[in-house]
C-alpha cells in the first residue's frame, strides 16, 4: 500500500447562497458525502486503485518498447493522488447529476460549490478538467471497483463496518 500524504490547497471560501432552498439541500448532500469521503476508507482506496492502476499502464508501456519500468517518484505518487481525488468526486458528481462529460465540465467551470467538491479550485485559479479528462476518468479504474468501493461506503454509512457502532456518525 502506498501512502499518499500531501496538504489539502487553500480554496475561497464558498459563497454564502440566500432564498435557495434546492441550492442549499444540494450543498448539505455533497458536504455530507465529502465528510463520508474522508472518513471512510473510500477515497484511500479509490488512491491506491488508481495509483496501481497507473503502475500496471506505465510497465505495459514499458514492456512494449522493451525498457525497464523505472519506480515511481514521490511527486508524481502525490500528483496521481491528487488527480484521483478529482476523478473520484468528479465521477460521484456526474452520477448524481446524469451529466454527459462536456456538460459536466462546464458545470464545473461555473460553480464554486462543484469546484470545492471535485477539489478543483485553489487560490487565484480554477483548473477545471476538460471533457476529455472528466471521460477518462471515468474510465481510469474498473466499474467492479468503483462498485465495490461505493458499497463499501454504503456499508459505513449503515453502520455495517468491521468497527462497532456507527464509525461515520449516522
Amino acid at each position: 500500500m502506498n501512502m499518499v500524504a500531501f496538504q489539502p490547497e487553500i480554496c475561497p471560501e464558498l459563497p454564502i447562497v440566500v432564498g435557495n432552498i434546492d441550492y442549499t439541500q444540494y450543498k448539505e448532500t455533497l458536504r455530507r458525502i465529502d465528510q463520508l469521503l474522508c472518513s471512510s476508507n473510500v477515497e484511500k482506496s479509490f488512491i491506491e486503485c488508481y495509483l496501481d492502476q497507473a503502475k500496471h499502464l506505465n510497465r505495459e508501456k514499458a514492456s512494449h518498447t522493451g525498457g525497464k519500468c523505472p519506480p515511481m517518484r514521490q511527486k508524481d505518487i502525490v500528483r496521481l493522488g491528487r488527480h484521483a481525488i478529482t476523478a473520484l468526486r468528479c465521477n460521484i458528481v456526474r452520477s448524481l447529476e446524469s451529466l454527459p462529460c462536456r456538460e459536466l465540465s462546464r458545470r464545473l467551470a461555473d460553480s464554486p460549490l462543484l469546484q470545492w467538491f471535485c477539489q478543483v479550485s485553489r487560490m487565484g485559479r480554477i483548473k477545471v478538467p476538460s471533457k476529455s479528462t472528466l471521460d477518462r476518468y471515468a474510465r481510469v479504474v474498473p466499474d467492479q471497483i468503483v462498485c465495490d468501493m461505493v458499497k463499501e461506503l454504503i456499508r459505513a454509512a449503515a453502520g455495517q463496518a468491521d468497527q462497532s457502532g456507527q464509525p461515520l456518525g449516522l
